[in-house]
């Protein structure tokens, strides 16, 4: 009798599909000035044909981040296109663009600006963001736990998993970290377009100097999800993270996934207290201080009481977008997030 072999099933395993990540870096960011910095001195292509070859050469036309970013994912296993970030009016359309081209995943390579401007283009898509930490504060790198090392960054892109964050809106302009009337958004309105610098001292004292010796106080009402209130203050921000500014604890127990923001109201205020404030605040302190309250609300108004005086400022997150009387709402779940696994998550510092 003629015995057959038994016939052995095996399964072809099936290996998984390379992430599809269209990276929009941002040349201008701090941490990637300063890289660019080194490079030129210690022997960059740009610094080398400019010692060696008389013609004027372009150092912006071919910023170092592009191929190091796409090295850095090429070995993370990622099929990358990294191009420098586009005008911010344009890049609800590139997000669109790419959306039909099968990207999976559009990337933020650069700081809290550049995560704000690509958020523009992210909220209700279906297309995930991630975050490349390559800025000065990186406020919601910090949030999100994201380790602020190029490499690992990139590495949580393969690995991490994805949040549905909580996005603010105000006047149209969709905001990440906080926005607000009051001391930041006068100084964002004096200081223009022009972003201010650590370095630049004497601009720094023309423009803050006066706001700070002599604090402005307004007369605002308030309607935290219906409920109006009036408030003598000098800043009311609404966070809908923790930090702001220079890493800035300004709502340490903000979430990005309540549906909620973190209101935080600074009342009248001298130059004593105000300096008093700004001590307490760099500590995460400022909370306990008798002329500084918190609360919780979805859907915000801030009007100012005497309409005979000008509209003031509103900013959302680093650029002021209207004036008052505004209306600030939280979007819940508006942006899907590729975030760390929580073994993999840096704890927030404070």
């Amino acid at each position: 009798m003629a015995t057959t072999a038994p016939i052995v099933s095996a399964e072809k395993e099936v290996q998984p599909k390379p992430l599809r990540c269209l990276i929009l870096a941002n040349a201008k960011a701090g941490s990637v000035r300063s890289l660019r910095t080194r490079l030129l001195l210690f022997g960059s292509r740009c610094w080398q044909k400019m010692l060696f070859k008389r013609e004027p050469v372009d150092c912006d036309s071919q910023p170092e981040c592009v191929p190091m970013l796409a090295r850095c994912a090429s070995t993370c296993g990622i099929e990358a296109h990294v191009e420098v970030i586009p005008a911010p009016h344009q890049i609800p359309e590139r997000i669109r663009t790419a959306e039909h081209q099968g990207y999976d995943v559009v990337v933020a390579a650069g700081g809290d600006g550049t995560v704000h401007s690509i958020a523009q283009g992210m909220v209700h898509s279906n297309l995930r963001m991630g975050i490349i930490p390559m800025g000065t504060a990186n406020n919601i790198a910090r949030v999100l736990g994201l380790p602020l090392k190029m490499e690992d960054a990139m590495a949580v892109l393969a690995s991490g998993e994805v949040h549905n964050i909580d996005v603010g809106r105000v006047a149209g302009t969709y905001f990440l970290e906080a926005a607000g009337v009051g001391l930041f958004a006068d100084a964002f309105a004096a200081f223009g377009k022009d972003e201010p610098r650590k370095w630049q001292v004497f601009r720094l004292l023309k423009v803050l100097g006066p706001m700070l010796w002599n604090p402005p106080i307004r007369n605002l009402e308030l309607k935290l999800d219906g409920v109006a209130e009036k408030d003598a203050a000098i800043w009311i921000a609404v966070s809908n993270s923790s930090y702001i500014g220079d890493n800035m604890p300004l709502a340490p127990e903000a979430s990005l996934e309540d549906g909620q923001f973190d209101v935080i109201i600074v009342g009248a205020m001298d130059r004593v207290e105000l300096l008093q404030f700004g001590i307490a605040l760099a500590r995460g302190k400022h909370l306990s201080l008798p002329k500084v309250r918190g609360a919780r609300a979805k859907i915000i108004s801030i009007e100012r009481v005497h309409r005979g005086h000008r509209a003031l400022p509103v900013h959302a997150d680093a650029e002021i977008v209207g004036f008052t009387p505004t209306l600030l709402e939280t979007l819940r779940g508006a942006i899907q997030m590729i975030v760390p696994q929580p073994e993999d998550a840096v704890p927030i510092t404070p």
